[in-house]
């Protein structure tokens, strides 16, 4: 499994399906240094939620809120140290 690695694409649709174990059982095993490359596609996508959290729109808000515990955990199983999980 050391070369074993996930593309954004794929780690995209887990997200979307607001299950935090499906990421979990997915990204457990991998090296973070497999798994870098996913985490400015995570930032970013961090940034979108954020800003539909900000928004008036009920619905948008609800599909952004069901996506933040699958994102935080990919978020901190990508991170290299404890510093990057956090920014």
């Amino acid at each position: 499994m050391d070369n074993e690695t996930v593309d954004w694409a794929e780690l995209r649709a887990l997200i979307a399906g607001r299950v935090p174990q499906h990421v979990i059982e997915r990204l457990a095993g991998i090296p973070d240094s497999r798994l870098r490359h996913l985490r400015a596609p995570l930032k970013a996508l961090l940034g979108e939620l954020r800003r539909e959290l900000a928004s008036r729109d009920s619905g948008r808000y609800m599909v952004a809120y069901d996506q933040l515990a699958a994102t935080f955990v990919a978020g901190i199983l990508c991170a290299g140290t404890p510093r990057e999980a956090y920014s």
